[in-house]
């Protein structure tokens, strides 16, 4: 084996090269012309880590603000920061190098893992090769293949270019270098591999969500597939390690952001909780496949490395199936499919090493270079497709950068409602908050989602569609809207009724098809003075419920009330200042999180959230009231800080009373 390490760098050479040079010009672009990608969202993450990383615990651009940790992983755009601090680049070059490198790493990781559970550098290179040159699961689910228009189109590729998937490449890269080291830590027990290991896992977690789950599913693979599915001893292994993992990822992914992708409206309408009678029905059914596999393994005396192989892939298929059959309703499991080419690619490496111990030593090398020969048409077609989805933009010229820069300009306080791919690229170009976002699973407000329903589609408003979505809009702080009409030169069109605005609100920049409207409020801040007696009494149950919220817009509209000043001192800090009287309240047009604190002239005051999500202070001061509003995370902040230290010093104690151990065994260290 190790005489044959010079072959087997080489041939991760040759994977990365080869993966390098059909993605290649990504290294040179900074805007893709692929506007509709949702590559946006994380440039503007990666640009606001870049300025920002001095102060990266909320974050006002979004959802009305939303802790850090929701907007998204923060490993991948966090990588991309580093890139243009330290080569001078802007975030949306350094974010494109990224997601080359991404990439490239991928089928290199591949042919490691290969390699490792076959033990022949050649298996592993066919392996990384297979990933690199066919999409499987296009043969799987016939809606990949539409899209791709061929069961042969590179899928990978597509998924970066046209959607924007950079962390997901990115997390499947790491997956199987993360576990080489999992087999060596399980294999060896020493304390440094297991520590390698989990924070392996952890930059997985760190990364994206769908790499988080199929890290798991390895985890779940690997498991079961070293012993009896109920032998306890590999699971003692499993659990400590799968936690120590989290710990060390929990700052950045706690279980308040866990719960709130969990429980967002996407998976809602997945109807996953509905149909529980028969997702039971399915998972049993499932695990009873599971059950005949391991039977059959241990029938045929299969090796743990071929059995985890053989268990992840039947686990991939098992959870996209329901993908293939309803891939618009189960669209979560349909991004799962890059997970099943990577398992095939790892089955291939066992099917090559099966027919390659079959033929003659002698043949094998020339069945070696007739693959690559005959890979050499796939790889020119993949490039010859990447050279015509990779292109740049003018970005200037697009309608998402001219309509940014106006709101940059004209509404740099202000806050705005805009759709589609302009919610996406809003704050890639500028710090303009925005009552969407770009990572809709981060929203912490429940009532969220059916405020945008009725502001898009209307539902049940009559004549009054612009009226009620106006109302919505004054009772969250926003201060223009942007309607893209059947014409618009954006990605989307997700207005139902485009001119619903037209003589309800006055306007403010048209470009064509694409019009901002201004929504005129008695005063631009996010803090009104109003009675205790004013704030909603309930959350609204759809976006017709108009009664909790028609009172309070009343109250932040009624000029006999005292105008509050509201200025941000920092990305998380925030200066109130108002004339108050007894039996009054502040209401921050601002997300609530049990993390926001507050102090009313230098003593602390209560802060809570109202029915519509947003924050409360009662300052309990009459007069001039000077109100800091500062949001520090809570105590789940610290519990995660908290369990990540104690990660680390229980490794040190292991690490320690290991090399204690060897010493007086007089064993080297």
């Amino acid at each position: 084996m190790k005489r044959s390490w010079p072959k087997g760098a080489a041939a991760a050479a040759g994977l990365f090269g080869l993966n390098l040079w059909v993605a290649g010009r990504l290294l040179g672009i900074e805007w893709l012309d692929q506007m509709g990608s949702i590559e946006g969202a994380r440039i503007a993450q990666t640009r606001w880590m870049l300025e920002n990383w001095r102060d990266l615990s909320w974050f006002p651009l979004w959802y009305n603000g939303i802790p850090i940790e929701n907007v998204y992983p923060p490993l991948f755009p966090a990588a991309a920061a580093l890139l243009a601090a330290a080569a001078g680049l802007t975030a949306a070059h350094a974010y494109h190098i990224c997601c080359a490198l991404a990439y490239a790493l991928g089928p290199a990781a591949v042919f490691l893992l290969a390699t490792r559970l076959t033990g022949g550098w050649a298996w592993g290179f066919l392996s990384g090769l297979f990933y690199s040159l066919i999409s499987p699961s296009a043969w799987w689910m016939p809606a990949l293949a539409r899209d791709l228009g061929s069961v042969w189109g590179p899928r990978r590729l597509q998924n970066l270019v046209a959607y924007g998937e950079g962390p997901h490449l990115a997390a499947l890269a790491l997956l199987p270098a993360v576990w080489v080291a999992v087999m060596i830590a399980w294999e060896r027990g020493k304390p440094l591999w297991w520590l390698v290991a989990a924070a392996g896992g952890a930059a997985v977690l760190m990364t994206n969500w769908l790499g988080g789950a199929e890290w798991l599913l390895l985890l779940g693979a690997w498991t079961v597939s070293r012993s009896q599915p109920f032998d306890i001893r590999s699971w003692r292994r499993a659990g400590p390690y799968a936690a120590g993992s989290y710990a060390l990822a929990a700052t950045w992914i706690p279980p308040s952001t866990v719960s709130a992708f969990g429980g967002s409206e996407e998976f809602r309408q997945a109807g996953y909780l509905s149909a529980l009678p028969a997702w039971l029905l399915y998972l049993s059914a499932g695990a009873a496949g599971l059950a005949a596999l391991l039977w059959l393994a241990e029938r045929k005396s299969w090796s743990r490395e071929f059995r985890f192989v053989a268990v992840l892939l039947y686990g991939s298929v098992l959870l996209t199936a329901p993908a293939a059959w309803a891939p618009g309703r189960y669209e979560h499991l349909l991004r799962f499919h890059l997970l099943l080419d990577l398992s095939v690619a790892l089955a291939f490496a066992f099917v090559a090493r099966h027919a390659g111990s079959r033929l003659r030593a002698s043949w094998r090398p020339l069945a070696l270079v007739l693959l690559l020969l005959w890979s050499t048409y796939p790889a020119a077609r993949i490039r010859a497709h990447a050279n015509q989805i990779i292109r740049p933009v003018a970005i200037e010229q697009t309608v998402e950068h001219q309509m940014s820069s106006w709101l940059a300009k004209n509404l740099p306080e202000g806050r705005v409602f805009v759709t589609g791919s302009i919610r996406f690229y809003l704050n890639a170009f500028a710090d303009v908050a925005q009552f969407g976002g770009g990572f809709d699973p981060g929203v912490m407000n429940p009532n969220y989602a059916k405020i945008v329903h009725q502001i898009l589609q209307g539902e049940g408003a009559g004549a009054r569609e612009g009226e009620v979505a106006a109302l919505w809009l004054r009772a969250y702080g926003v201060d223009a809207v942007a309607v893209s009409g059947p014409k618009t030169r954006q990605a989307y069109r997700d207005f139902r009724n485009p001119g619903k605005f037209e003589g309800v609100l006055p306007e403010l920049w048209r470009d064509g098809d694409d019009v901002l409207y201004r929504v005129p409020r008695r005063t631009a801040g996010l803090a009104h003075v109003i009675g205790l007696e004013d704030l909603p009494d309930r959350a609204p149950e759809h976006g017709m419920d108009l009664e909790p919220v028609e009172r309070y817009v009343r109250a932040i509209e009624d000029p006999s009330l005292p105008a509050a000043r509201f200025r941000w001192l920092s990305r998380h800090e925030a200066e109130i200042s108002a004339e108050m009287s007894p039996g009054q309240v502040l209401s921050v047009q601002v997300s609530y999180h049990p993390g926001w604190q507050a102090e009313a002239n230098g003593k602390s005051c209560e802060v809570s959230g109202d029915p519509l999500g947003q924050v409360v202070v009662e300052p309990g001061c009459v007069g001039d009231c000077r109100v800091k509003l500062t949001y520090r995370g809570g105590i789940e902040r610290s519990l995660t800080r908290l369990a990540a230290l104690a990660v680390v010093l229980l490794w040190a104690g292991w690490w320690l009373a290991s090399a204690l151990g060897q010493r007086r065994s007089g064993l080297p260290s």
